[in-house]
C-alpha cells in the first residue's frame, strides 16, 4: 500500500508534473473569472522560469552529494558488499527482452571495484520489481546477465528479490542475511540517495558503512546554471525532491532515523536512537 500511495503521491509532486496541473487549474479558474485562477497561474510560471532557468535542482543534489564522501577509505577487511538496486528497467527490459540499464548503472561499477578489492567479502543484490506497470519482473534477471558478461560469477551474488523501495532494501536484506552486530558491511548506493539510504538502514538497527558512488553533479554549488538545459535543471530538481521528500516521509511513518537528509558524521551518533526506531518498525 505504501509503496502504491508513494507512486501515486509523486504523480502529483512531481515538479514539472506539479507546475503544469498548477497552470492548468489556474487557466480554468480564470477563464470563469476567478481572480485567484490568475495568481496561480501566474505562480507556475514563475515556478517554471526559476526552476527551469537557475540551478534549484543542482544545487539540492549538490547538497546531497556532498553529505557522503564519494568511493572512501574503507577498512582493511569487510564481511559483505551490499548494492542497492535501480540500475535497469524492469519494464523496457521486458518488454524488448534486452537489459536497459539506467543513469545508476554505475552502482554497478563501484560494487565490482569493491569485489575486487574484498575477494572473501559476502556479496548482495538487493532489488526486485521496481516498475508498477511490471510487478513480476525483478531486476535481479538484468544483474544476473550483467555479471555474467562482465565476467563475474553470477552464482557468487545473493540476490534479495522482494523489495521495491529502499525501506524495503533494508527490511529484507536484514532478514535475509541476519548480520551479526560486529559484521561490517559496506553499502552501494548512489550519492544522491546515500542520505536517505543511511537513515533508513539505521532505523532497522543496521549500522552500514557508506560507499557512495555515481555522482550526479560536478560537486560545487551555482548561482547560475553553466548551460540554459531546462530539461536537465528539471531532471535535477526531480532527483534532489525526491530524495528529500522520501527521507521526509520514511521518517513520519517510522522507516528512517532522519527527517531530513544529513551527513555521516550525524548517523553515527544515532545509532542509540536507531535501536529505538528497529524496534518499533518491527
Amino acid at each position: 500500500m505504501f509503496y502504491t500511495l508513494s507512486k501515486i503521491g509523486w504523480m502529483f509532486f512531481s515538479p514539472l508534473n506539479f507546475i503544469f496541473i498548477c497552470a492548468g487549474l489556474g487557466l480554468i479558474i480564470w477563464a470563469f473569472g476567478g481572480r485567484i485562477g490568475k495568481k496561480l497561474f501566474i505562480f507556475a510560471l514563475s515556478l517554471f522560469f526559476i526552476c527551469g532557468f537557475f540551478p534549484v535542482g543542482h544545487n539540492l543534489v549538490v547538497y546531497l552529494e556532498r553529505q557522503y564522501d564519494l568511493a572512501p577509505e574503507l577498512p582493511r577487511r569487510v564481511d559483505g558488499i551490499l548494492v542497492l538496486g535501480g540500475m535497469f528497467d524492469t519494464y523496457l527490459a521486458e518488454k524488448t527482452r534486452l537489459s536497459a540499464a539506467t543513469d545508476n548503472i554505475d552502482r554497478a561499477f563501484g560494487f565490482l571495484e569493491l569485489v575486487r578489492k574484498y575477494p572473501r567479502a559476502k556479496l548482495v543484490f538487493s532489488g526486485g520489481a521496481g516498475h508498477p506497470l511490471q510487478p513480476l519482473r525483478t531486476e535481479s534477471e538484468d544483474m544476473r546477465r550483467f555479471f555474467q558478461t562482465i565476467g563475474l560469477n553470477p552464482d557468487r551474488v545473493l540476490y534479495e528479490e522482494k523489495s521495491k523501495n529502499t525501506h524495503e532494501n533494508a527490511l529484507y536484506s536484514k532478514e535475509m542475511l541476519e548480520p551479526d552486530n560486529g559484521e561490517k558491511w559496506v553499502l552501494v548506493t548512489s550519492a544522491y540517495h546515500m542520505p536517505r539510504a543511511g537513515g533508513v538502514f539505521l532505523a532497522q538497527g543496521w549500522h552500514i558503512i557508506p560507499y557512495s558512488v555515481d555522482p550526479k553533479t560536478d560537486g560545487e554549488y551555482r548561482l547560475f546554471a553553466p548551460q540554459f538545459d531546462v530539461s536537465r535543471n528539471f531532471e535535477l530538481l526531480e532527483l534532489g525532491m525526491k530524495e528529500v521528500l522520501g527521507t521526509f516521509v520514511y521518517y513520519l511513518n517510522g522507516k528512517s532515523v532522519l527527517p531530513f537528509p544529513a551527513r555521516d558524521d550525524m548517523l553515527f551518533g544515532l545509532q542509540d536512537l536507531s535501536k529505538t526506531r528497529a524496534d518499533d518498525v518491527q
